[in-house]
């Protein structure tokens, strides 16, 4: 009926269970560093497991519980920024992580969030980042064939 299988092997397997990981195939250049929130691109996925997951956004097919992970590699940061606000946003609440920061012009920052979310039926959740103090939109997404910056996420309860 579509619903778990126990394996020979004792392993429980359930093909109906959503679950996805998706990400940025190319870096997005110059997207935020002024103060301006910048939309992560998950462009590619890997699996979607439900087909729960387009245009960078997972949709809840059911409520429940979901742990979702979300990593971005921020690049081209200049000495200016020193600060960014980096969010998991469901229907429900947002996850926010805000610092202050020391970058090295040219550096790379790595940035996650993991949670256990509740969401109902039909909630959604995206990634947001803003980078701040800096002269201008110069830094960037990173993103490439390796999975620097990735989404994913599976319905736990």
């Amino acid at each position: 009926s579509g619903g778990p299988i126990l394996n020979d092997d004792g392993a429980v397997v359930n093909t109906v269970q959503p679950a996805f990981l998706a990400y940025n195939s190319a870096t997005d250049a110059n997207v935020t560093g002024d103060g301006t929130f910048a939309t992560v691109d998950f462009d590619t996925e890997v699996f979607d497991q439900g087909n729960n997951f387009s245009a960078d956004t997972f949709t809840a097919p059911v409520t429940g519980k979901y742990h979702l992970t979300v990593q971005t590699l921020v690049g081209d940061l200049t000495a200016l920024m020193t600060a960014y606000t980096y969010n998991l946003v469901t229907s429900n609440r947002t996850y926010q992580q805000i610092e202050n920061i020391t970058p090295i012009a040219g550096g790379n920052l790595p940035l996650t969030i993991s949670v256990v979310a509740d969401m109902d039926a039909g909630d959604t959740a995206t990634a947001t980042l803003r980078v701040q103090n800096g002269v201008g939109d110069t830094a960037d997404i990173l993103g490439a064939a390796t999975l620097r910056t990735f989404f994913s996420g599976v319905q736990v309860a």
